[in-house]
């Protein structure tokens, strides 16, 4: 009799006793317990107690793990001493026109400063202690964009309020069932709002496309013209306020979209495409309704005949080219009277020139080579200007004054938002202080690095700056016309459009793009910046110059230079024949002049960082605890793991792949074979 024999009957057993032996040498605590203890009870111990380490090291990681997704940080404030860089300083007189120059602006700006505009004539004053005209206490609660509930009582008021004059749109004697609906309608709409995902910003879709001409594509709507529409109609019946401005009548499902055509005439939407989450600008959410009961509820305020006057002089000098603006504006060079940096001499051509809107021509003193090395006002910069008082518009102007903005080199300023007003015959001292901002990246952080806004736009980004631009584009994408307040001229493609105050419809169209704008129902998305530096200041001030110092320095200096202001050619002429200059005249003069000193307090600035608190580093040593705690496991121990996991698979591969020899032996054999090996063994 014979038998087939395997030579290699031991891999099997080979398996267990790997298992075995890896399991007694482990450096993991309670694997070596579980395997080589002699009784059943312990074994169930250490399997039980294995089990529950394994759970509370599982719970432990994925807390870790969470907070490291969280990506928090902290913020570290040190205090460094250093050279400093001088920060720019923009200044703008703020009379925009020169009155010897009102001849070169158009004909409506001079008739306006005659008094002959006709639009004009017709204005009415209103009191301001006109109580038929004020407006109740209670209606100014939803003006406060900082109550919690802001929107929600701008609709309560303006559905359910009844003020004075205001014109009132529900003759049933039930005004709470009418007034339900629309005030559910807008808060729905309100929520919708609230909750749904932010489209990409204005910001993101000019950094995808590098072009300044990119608009979100191509829309549908139904063609309206803009002049047809006025007050629109408001049906509260089915919940929603739709409009028609067609003058049929609308249904549930109407768009209630309040567009214009593609013509120019109105709002352009040949290019627009609904975002679909309502933030599109004249989809089916109502705000074009809601936003003309606000304007309803506006017309309440009192405006008093100054303000108007001002207001129509403001709208028909804008309207002027803006070279026009530049020529009639006043010059640096009558403006500058003396100028030193650093105890150094500047000059008109280290300022540059840029136009504000409200204040006309601006200027900025700013250079890297600026630099501070010691604090103190002798070493600031220290202007002597000449505000020209004889040439401010007295129709228009109500005081003197020059606008000054200490801001970051580099970025755009604000004065019409930013800033101090300096007074003539006085000589402010504005002491500096840095704070250095560093605020963390993503994915710590959500910061703007400003590096594409740089090179879209050519100025370094702020929050003010991405918000103008971002209102400016909105209305010259949509309006089809240049904004008439806040316009950077940054090469923004306007393809020679005109100012938005040039039409009525226009002007409509801009103030629905701000309504909605400011009630954050376009999306702007303007981030802090990485990397910013804000200046605090300190100010004080004292009269400025005296007498002696007007007459014998800077009267002087002005009659000695070979081309004199018209306004002070009879100040020269007695002080060149020596002839007394009385108190009323050196008043007179000393309001052309005002003195401001601009210095650093101090060297040391402040530098508050924003760091990643829990990074990778952090992480590790935390999931190293973690293991060490629970089940007394390092990186040595991952190492065993994984020999043991490539032990396996070589006993696998031996076993599948290799041959195994096969050999015929009759039984007589086979026993004492058997026997041989029993021997071996127990020897």
């Amino acid at each position: 009799m014979i038998m087939a024999v395997d030579k290699d009957r031991n891999t099997v057993t080979s398996m267990k006793e790997m298992m075995q032996t890896m399991a007694e040498n482990s450096s993991i605590h309670g694997v070596s317990r579980w395997v080589t203890s002699r009784y059943w009870y312990q074994r169930v111990l250490w399997v039980l107690v294995f089990l529950g380490a394994t759970g509370g090291m599982s719970y432990q990681l994925s807390l870790l793990f969470q907070s490291f997704q969280s990506y928090p940080v902290k913020t570290s404030v040190d205090l460094k001493f250093s050279v400093l860089s001088f920060p720019a300083v923009s200044v703008c007189n703020m009379n925009p026109i020169r009155m010897s120059k009102l001849s070169l602006t158009s004909t409506d700006t001079q008739n306006v400063m005659n008094g002959t505009n006709g639009g004009y004539s017709g204005r009415k004053k209103r009191s301001l202690k006109d109580k038929s005209k004020q407006i109740d206490d209670r209606t100014l609660k939803w003006s406060n964009p900082a109550s919690e509930n802001y929107q929600e009582d701008l609709v309560d008021k303006l559905v359910s309020s009844k003020l004075p004059g205001r014109r009132q749109r529900h003759e049933s004697s039930n005004t709470d069932l009418q007034r339900r609906p629309a005030l559910a309608s807008y808060k729905r709409f309100v929520n919708h709002h609230k909750n749904a995902h932010a489209p990409l910003s204005w910001l993101d879709t000019l950094f995808a496309s590098r072009s300044l001409k990119t608009i979100a594509g191509e829309g549908k709507h139904k063609d309206v013209k803009f002049n047809q529409v006025g007050r629109q109609k408001r049906s509260h019946e089915s919940g929603d306020l739709l409009s028609d401005a067609t003058g049929g009548s609308s249904s549930g499902s109407s768009s209630g979209d309040y567009t214009g055509s593609g013509s120019g005439t109105g709002f352009d939407t040949s290019t627009y495409t609904p975002s679909g989450d309502g933030s599109g600008y004249f989809s089916a959410d109502g705000s074009w309704s809601f936003y003309q009961d606000y304007k309803d509820e506006m017309d309440n305020y009192v405006i008093d005949e100054w303000t108007e006057r001002v207001s129509q002089f403001h709208a028909e000098f804008l309207k002027n080219p803006s070279d026009t603006r530049e020529k009639v504006g006043h010059s640096i060079g009558d403006m500058l009277f003396s100028c030193a940096f650093n105890g150094k001499e500047c000059y008109e051509n280290n300022f540059t020139l840029f136009q504000s809107l409200e204040y006309g021509n601006c200027y900025t003193f700013q250079d890297s080579s600026y630099i501070t090395k010691r604090s103190g006002p002798l070493l600031g910069l220290r202007l002597t200007l000449n505000i020209e008082t004889k040439e401010y518009v007295s129709e228009y102007m109500d005081a003197f004054g020059l606008r000054l903005v200490i801001h970051e080199p580099g970025t755009f300023p604000f004065p019409e938002e930013e800033g101090f007003t300096l007074n003539p015959m006085y000589e402010t001292t504005i002491g500096m202080r840095l704070v250095s901002i560093k605020r963390a990246s993503e994915p710590h952080g959500k910061c703007e690095s400003g590096e594409e806004f740089k090179k879209l736009f050519g100025i370094e980004y702020t929050i003010p700056a991405c918000l103008k631009l971002c209102r400016q584009r909105e209305i010259i994408s949509r309006c089809k016309c240049i904004p008439s307040e806040s316009y950077i001229d940054v090469g923004l493609a306007n393809d020679g459009l005109k100012l938005c105050s040039n039409s009525t419809e226009k002007i409509d169209c801009e103030a629905f793009l701000v309504f909605k704008l400011e009630n954050n129902l376009i999306n702007c998305n303007c981030r802090s910046p990485c990397r910013q530096k804000v200046y605090s200041t300190s100010l004080s001030g004292r009269l400025w110059p005296s007498q002696k110092f007007l007459t014998e320095h800077i009267l002087k200096d002005i009659c000695s230079n070979g081309k004199v202001n018209w306004y002070f050619e009879s100040d020269c002429y007695l002080l060149k024949n020596k002839i007394t200059i009385d108190d009323a005249a050196a008043t007179r003069i000393a309001q052309n002049f005002l003195k401001v000193v601009i210095y650093f307090e101090d060297l040391n600035y402040e530098e508050i960082k924003e760091e990643p608190m829990y990074d990778g580093f952090q992480f590790v040593s935390d999931i190293g605890g973690a293991l060490g705690l629970f089940m007394g496991a390092s990186i040595l121990s991952f190492v065993e793991v994984f020999q043991f996991l490539l032990e396996i698979l070589n006993l696998l591969r031996s076993k599948i792949f290799v041959k195994r020899e096969t050999t015929i032996i009759p039984v007589k054999e086979m026993i004492f074979y058997q026997r041989n090996e029993e021997m071996k063994e127990i020897s």
